[in-house]
């Protein structure tokens, strides 16, 4: 492998002790022709006076092998890896690299761009960044795109903040790390009436790598006609059931157009938060419910781009019901072809709950659902009630063994020994029974 001086850049270094032509040889035998070898054919740079470092040097070869170079302190030891070539025996094979080397210090200044709002997207990595040697002076930084989801157009330029300032509004960048100037500058954007914009800025390179952050908030507009159209609760439900321990989120629906932000306010006793406070045009989101505490009422506020309101509530309704009230379960076996081999089953782990209305759970004509919220949200009657907590009990005309359990305050247990075999349809109607 040689060093050719020809169109290499040594900036007063020398290459193995000098700055002419150099050569290192390599000698193998034909056997390991096709095997790698690593960190070959070593060549020293050096320059007096300077503690070199790898980034400075840059190795340009078309030989293939892939440059290795080692920091040693003061200097750098250069060789190559790669594969031994296919050559006739005492055969040689010369390869040639030039070096470009600058040993001026280059340090970079970067800032991070940090979303801080939503229906934005900011492009790569998010970082503007500029490298080189220190410099007092403002230079330009590369660029990144800002671009709104949904086909939507930013509806102002952002106003530039710095850390020495409190942002304000709902269209700003605010620089947390750093004042303005040192080292960073953000230029305000063209952003207003854009769907995409980008965003730079100038910074000094001081005498070590620097860091910063900015935190990107930005409203887009996501629609030419913002609006709100409805809120819904658990499918069109007006309260919220929470039967013996059970607490459920609460699903809602949204439908409306661009961006929308939600609010959640309370009333009596609960804990509630939802699982995402911002959507855009139909979207879904849960309340949470936590503990013990789901009684009272809950609003939830939906505010569109024009700054358009909508509210709703829902009551939330939470009951122990224990021995001979409200609600009773149902311990069930397996679906079975006849009342015979229902009976000869086991009742398993599987509940089935029917409103308790003098002992009418498991009468003749009663109607059985799957949940306690739906056996008192329905009543002793069909399940008619609205919502996505009234849920029937499907039968498909199955038999089942059935053993009558309460809620004790912390379990359904089972009352007695006494079973009956059901037959219950796809209405969850009781259409047959018999004693076990």
């Amino acid at each position: 492998m040689s060093f050719l001086s020809s169109g290499s850049t040594l900036d007063s270094c020398t290459v193995d002790g000098g700055t002419s032509n150099t050569s290192e040889t390599e000698t193998y035998a034909v056997g390991v022709i096709g095997t790698g070898f690593t960190n070959k054919m070593q060549f020293t740079i050096a320059k007096s006076g300077t503690n070199l470092a790898t980034n400075m040097i840059n190795v340009s070869t078309s030989s293939g092998f892939t440059p290795v170079l080692t920091d040693n302190g003061d200097t750098i030891t250069l060789g190559f890896s790669g594969t031994y070539p296919n050559q006739s025996v005492n055969g040689n094979i010369n390869y040639t690299f030039t070096l470009n080397i600058s040993t001026a210090a280059n340090y970079i200044s970067a800032i991070q761009l940090n979303m801080t709002g939503s229906g934005y997207s900011i492009s790569g990595n998010g970082i503007l960044s500029l490298s080189g040697s220190p410099s007092n002076s403002q230079a330009a930084m590369d660029s990144k795109t800002i671009t709104a989801s949904n086909s939507g157009t930013f509806t102002a330029n952002p106003t530039i903040y710095y850390s020495n300032q409190t942002p304000s509004g709902n269209n700003y960048i605010h620089v947390t790390s750093h004042t303005s100037g040192e080292p960073f500058i953000i230029t305000q954007p063209s952003a207003q009436g854009n769907n995409a914009f980008a965003i730079t800025g100038t910074t000094k390179i001081l005498s070590s790598d620097t860091s910063g952050y900015a935190n990107v908030y930005l409203s887009p507009s996501t629609t030419t006609n913002p609006s709100i159209d409805s809120i819904q609760f658990n499918g069109g439900q007006t309260t919220h059931y929470s039967i013996n321990g059970i607490v459920s989120p609460i699903s809602v629906a949204i439908a409306g157009e661009g961006n929308i932000s939600l609010s959640l306010s309370s009333s009596g006793s609960n804990s509630a938060a939802l699982s995402a406070s911002s959507g855009n045009g139909d979207f879904s989101v849960s309340i949470n419910l936590s503990g013990s505490n789901a009684a009272g009422s809950l609003t939830l506020t939906a505010t569109d781009e024009n700054g358009s309101t909508l509210s709703e509530t829902i009551t939330l309704q939470q009951n122990t019901y224990g021995l001979n009230e409200g609600v009773t379960a149902l311990y069930i076996s397996s679906a079975q072809t006849n009342h015979t081999n229902a009976c000869n089953a086991s009742t398993g782990s599987t509940k089935i709950f029917g409103a308790y209305s003098s002992g009418a759970v498991d009468n003749l004509g009663s109607y059985l659902h799957t949940t306690d919220e739906s056996a008192i949200m329905n009543g002793g009657g069909a399940p008619t009630a609205v919502g996505t907590q009234s849920s029937k009990f499907q039968g498909g005309n199955s038999f089942y063994k059935s053993h009558i359990a309460y809620y004790n305050g912390t379990a359904y247990v089972t009352v007695g020994s006494y079973t009956r075999s059901i037959q219950v349809d796809n209405d969850g109607k009781i259409i047959a029974i018999q004693n076990c």
